[in-house]
């Protein structure tokens, strides 16, 4: 076991956009975070793929609509690494593309193989980019088309195989609500409990006011405590807040028993 504490951060697309497309910038400020934390070891699993395909393809006067999510994911994938290596390059950090799928961690002889490459790539300081193999698997981005997150259970699944010591789940919001944000008298739930989210399905609310049990941020709060299940410190987070979290300092929601 390594005395270096591991964080594993998943960022949905819409945390690393502005103005409609993938933003360098938004890259950076996850950089300039990991760079303030020496002393931890980095996984990210992060959306984008689809979109980055979208751009690349747009860049090359090619209709993306002729493509689905699917493919789609596959034009994306070297350019959402290289968003990734372009900004974590600049902090000395190098970067492994790890591409798998929760299918693949229900093998115990690749859950074993999956977690020797992600300790291997940590230990020596390097940065693991993880996301869904979209042409082998179907299923994260199917869970699009159900108003779901795209990655969530992907997360827990990883997070039960590798085991790191705090989780933060990076969304647009920021936190759980107790109602949607853009309306007026939105409290930010400071901790959510397991009683406290099983108030909020009861009552049908989310922090964008949508029905728990359609999907949406039920399935991320589902995916949330299934990693604080495994011993890790869960939190759902702004992006700016991923350095305040990794030090202890109360951010965004945080999970509790």
């Amino acid at each position: 076991m390594s005395a270096k504490p591991t964080m594993l951060i998943k960022i949905g697309t819409k945390s690393l956009m502005d103005n409609g497309q993938l933003s360098p910038s938004s890259f950076s400020t996850v950089a300039s975070q990991i760079h303030a934390l020496p002393s931890h070891r980095i996984a990210i699993i992060s959306s984008g793929g689809i979109q980055a395909g979208k751009e690349y393809l747009g860049r090359n006067a090619k209709d993306w609509q002729a493509f689905d999510n699917y493919q789609l994911a596959g034009f994306g994938a070297k350019d959402l690494i290289n968003h990734w290596d372009s900004a974590l390059g600049v902090i000395g950090r190098l970067v492994a593309q790890a591409y798998f799928s929760s299918q693949d961690l229900d093998s115990r002889s690749c859950l074993y193989h999956i977690r020797h490459c992600l300790e291997g790539i940590l230990a020596a300081g390097d940065i693991a980019i993880i996301n869904n193999n979209d042409m082998a698997n179907r299923k994260e981005i199917d869970l699009m088309a159900e108003n779901r997150s795209e990655n969530d259970e992907l997360t827990a699944d990883t997070a039960e195989a590798l085991q790191p010591e705090m989780v933060a789940i990076v969304t647009d919001a920021g936190g759980v609500f107790d109602r949607d944000p853009q309306g007026r008298g939105a409290k930010l739930i400071e901790q959510l409990s397991w009683s406290r989210y099983q108030e909020l399905l009861e009552a049908g609310q989310t922090d964008s006011g949508n029905d728990v049990r359609s999907g949406g941020i039920g399935k991320k709060l589902e995916a949330a405590f299934r990693c604080h299940r495994t011993g890790a410190r869960v939190g759902i987070i702004p992006l700016d807040d991923i350095h305040r979290f990794a030090i202890g300092r109360p951010v965004g929601t945080l999970i509790v028993d």
